[in-house]
């Protein structure tokens, strides 16, 4: 069923060096984004990207709600212009949480609506308790069980062909010794 609008909190875990190479961040939203765009490709809805400043890396002042940005953006524009089609979502930065509660906690007066909270597995039980005495079970939960599976499957795939680029280039180097 298609919603009309939605709300979606997506929380942050970390700020890598480079979010748009990074491949676990990678895994994580992508799948956040598969899992909005078949269900809300032409829904207006806020997606709230949750996430303080936790940069490990000097100046130290990147949040893990702007870098997600960074890679909403970057997808968004790769959508867009493969599909023509405009993705009426508006994005707001949560840049203080710097927990899971106010993760939530800070989302809440920009829950409207149908509500989806996005978190890796570890986190999902934590913030199924939180958010049930907040929302009052109005909360729709996606665990991303696969983001592991997913980020082992993209890394076998990319090992395996980089074993084929190097076995090609060593059959070929033989070839040409004989």
């Amino acid at each position: 069923m298609k919603e009309k609008v939605f709300s979606a909190l997506v929380c942050g875990y970390g700020v890598p060096k480079n979010i748009l190479n990074d491949k676990n961040y990678h895994t994580y939203l992508t799948q956040i984004f598969n899992f909005l765009f078949d269900r809300f490709a032409n829904t207006s809805g806020t997606v709230v990207l949750s996430g303080g400043a936790t940069d490990c890396f000097p100046p130290f002042k990147r949040t893990e709600a702007r870098e997600m940005k960074k890679w909403f953006d970057q997808k968004i524009r790769i959508v867009q212009k493969e599909t023509g089609q405009k993705i009426p979502w508006a994005f707001i930065l949560d840049n203080k949480a710097l927990s899971t509660v106010e993760n939530i906690l800070y989302f809440k007066p920009l829950a409207k609506n149908k509500i989806f909270i996005f978190a890796e597995k570890t986190r999902a039980e934590r913030i199924k308790k939180i958010s049930k005495k907040i929302f009052k079970n109005k909360v729709n939960y996606h665990r991303l069980r696969r983001w592991l599976v997913g980020w082992i499957r993209a890394t076998l795939i990319e090992s395996v062909g980089w074993l084929l680029v190097f076995w090609h280039i060593a059959g070929g180097l033989l070839r040409e010794s004989i």
